[in-house]
């Protein structure tokens, strides 16, 4: 702050010995003003060093604005000019209190503060004593760490500080660092804490935890060195959102239907590329747009559309499986031409049901369980991107396949999770046989081509009786017989998948019956 300075003689007597004083001006800046650099004050007219009557002398000075200053809100600067009047008329002034008479006048001046208090929260993920900054939670227990940091991004000392987080665990809220030892949070300073949070069924039931701290204080914008008073000015500050989702596992699987990989007209297995292991199964059923939701156009024997099996949106609806998921209903053509494939890959087989298991023999265990589509190459596509995503990633788990009508299938090994992925491919390998008196009775899957396995197809009769849905027997002719023969249909007994029920998924039931696995249904 820079100020300008005026000492004038409003009397009638020469004044000597004039000093001007400003305690509040920075030292060394209360300089006389000599604009011609002649030695004298400009307002020495007569340039004598006396400051005569009627004569007014310029003074300049500054003073640097403290913390304390913007506190207060406002700083009063007060100058003061001292000098001696030649009252004996000896023509100079060193005579006060014998013949001269000392004189004195001030002045002050008062500038404003632009007071802004302010204090900024921010959060984030963190490592505390060695635990992992999760930014993904996977079971009940874990700990989800946090770092919150106060700033004071305003220009006002605060004081008071305190960080509240609701869903932080009780007491977690530790101090760690940024105090300079005053108990204030100045200007430009940033205090650090950490907090932490445990997971509980319901975060993981929700899919993700929303975290939100806030800090406060109070600014000390009355400037009397403390938070709280009356004047003071009351500052808080919500931080970021910090998002953690449930840990979601994703799949990476492959696996042949037998059905697909054959040729009707000659029932041989379609053999693969030059260069590539495995063939590509046929995509008969959504050329035709018979998959559920496609609308099949023809001139001649009329269009038709095909519905889900079950419930609107989902194949496996029905029984045995009843299951509830929703993914079918993004593909429906709602009867339209312009939509006929209904959104569906070119790719795409068909439909597969994928559950997890940590126990082999027990058929009940489904966890995790979507509907996916299955490509030709035999890889499987899962449309709900919530995918799995309340699962313990430090378990492995048995993964298992289920199919319309083919036979059930399950990885012949519990599986890790690495990287958050599940791997396996059911093509190249056999899949899950357990037999342990060595019967050679049950079945596991089909090796249609030498290195090549595939789901074993015949098994429509999966809710009639005990085991007709780990079997293929008798029952599943039945159907077949029932159904009779049938064109231009998405069919449970359409055991070839060429979207037709005729002799030659008869044949094909013939070739796989009687059958069983080993692998268990609930």
């Amino acid at each position: 702050v820079n100020y300008d300075i005026e000492v004038l003689n409003d009397g009638n007597i020469s004044i000597y010995n004039v000093v001007v004083t400003d305690p509040g001006a920075d030292a060394g800046t209360i300089l006389p003003v000599d604009a011609d650099t002649d030695g004298f004050n400009d307002g020495d007219t007569d340039e004598d060093g006396v400051l005569d009557v009627g004569e007014t002398w310029l003074y300049t000075a500054a003073h640097t604005i403290t913390q304390d200053d913007i506190d207060d809100g406002l700083y009063t600067n007060t100058a003061t000019v001292n000098g001696v009047a030649d009252t004996n008329g000896d023509g100079d002034g060193n005579d006060a209190g014998v013949g001269d008479v000392a004189v004195t006048d001030s002045d002050d001046e008062t500038v404003n503060a632009a007071q802004d208090p302010s204090i900024q929260t921010t959060k984030s993920f963190t490592n505390i004593d060695g635990n992992p900054a999760f930014t993904e939670y996977s079971a009940v227990g874990q700990h989800i760490n946090y770092e919150i940091m106060l700033t004071n991004d305003g220009n006002v000392t605060i004081y008071d500080i305190s960080v509240s987080d609701p869903n932080a665990e009780p007491g977690s809220i530790t101090f760690i660092s940024g105090d300079n030892g005053n108990g204030a949070l100045d200007v430009g300073e940033t205090w650090t804490y950490t907090a932490y949070h445990i997971v509980t069924q319901t975060d993981i039931d929700n899919g993700t935890v929303l975290n939100v701290a806030t800090g406060s204080g109070s600014a000390d914008t009355e400037g009397n060195g403390a938070g709280g008073g009356p004047g003071d000015t009351p500052v808080s500050d919500m931080s970021n959102e910090v998002v953690v989702d449930v840990f979601c596992v994703d799949f990476d699987l492959y696996v042949f239907l037998e059905g697909s990989l054959i040729v009707p007209q000659t029932g041989e297995y379609i053999q693969p590329l030059v260069g590539d292991p495995y063939p590509l199964m046929r995509t008969t059923l959504n050329e035709s747009r018979l998959l559920p939701g496609q609308y099949s156009v023809n001139a001649f024997s009329g269009n038709i559309y095909t519905p889900p099996l079950g419930a609107a949106g989902q194949v496996y609806s029905i029984s045995p499986w009843f299951y509830s998921g929703n993914e079918g209903s993004f593909y429906d053509s709602e009867g339209m031409t312009a939509n006929a494939d209904a959104g569906y890959p070119t790719t795409v087989t068909d439909w597969v049901l994928v559950s997890l298991r940590t126990d082999p023999m027990n058929g009940a265990e489904a966890i995790c369980q979507r509907a996916a589509l299955l490509h030709s190459d035999g890889h499987l596509e899962f449309v709900d991107p919530s995918d799995c995503c309340t699962i313990d990633q430090t378990q492995s788990y048995y993964i298992v396949i289920e199919h319309r009508n083919h036979l059930i299938v399950m990885s012949h090994e519990a599986v890790p999770v690495v990287d958050g992925t599940l791997t396996y491919d059911f093509r190249g390998q056999q899949s899950y046989l357990n037999d342990p008196f060595l019967s050679g009775l049950p079945i596991a899957q089909k090796e249609v081509i030498p290195g090549v396995f595939a789901m074993y197809a015949g098994n429509s009769d999966q809710d009639s009786v005990d085991d007709e849905d780990v079997d293929i027997t008798s029952s599943d002719n039945a159907k077949w017989l029932n159904n009779g023969a049938e064109t231009r249909t998405f069919n449970l007994v359409d055991y070839n998948m060429d979207g037709d029920v005729s002799a030659l998924d008869y044949d094909l039931w013939q070739a796989n019956s009687p059958k069983f696995t080993s692998v268990k249904r609930e």
